[in-house]
């Protein structure tokens, strides 16, 4: 007895979005994050933008963990460049914040390339071991650097 839906083939199974209902509320939710900002005062923005990069982080790690089964604990590290690049490009360089988005999101991606390209053949504890040593290696950078 099937229960739900019952996914046959790759193509369903990493199909982020799969049926009208949920075309339907994403839709809603792109909508109402664009509206956020004319909408929300500061304080409410600051905390939505807690929870947003809290999601990030968590559909990262999600993506990581429940569709590679690949185990990372320094996934924070990552997090941690792409929030201190905008914060550096925005406050210190006083780029806008676009921009800074920009650098939050090429930063990581190239210090991902530092730590992915040597642990490519890596698996299990290996690469966790790898991942934990990135973060402490990027929260002793950033703390010296202040």
């Amino acid at each position: 007895m099937r229960t739900g839906d019952y996914k046959q083939t790759h193509s369903e199974l990493v199909a982020l979005i799969d049926s009208p209902p949920v075309w339907l509320w994403s839709a809603v939710l792109l909508l109402a994050l664009i509206a956020a900002p004319f909408l929300l005062n500061s304080y409410a923005l600051s905390f939505l933008m807690i929870i947003l990069i809290t999601v990030t982080g968590a559909l990262g790690l999600n993506i990581l963990t429940g569709y590679t089964g690949l185990i990372s604990l320094g996934h924070v590290g990552f997090l941690v460049t792409g929030a201190y690049a905008y914060a550096v490009l925005v406050s210190k360089y006083q780029m806008p914040p676009p921009v800074g988005f920009l650098g939050a999101g090429v930063v990581p991606a190239l210090a991902s390339l530092i730590v992915g390209a040597p642990s490519l053949r890596l698996k299990g504890l290996y690469l966790a071991i790898t991942t934990l040593a990135f973060s402490f290696i990027i929260n002793t950078v950033i703390l010296e650097m202040r």
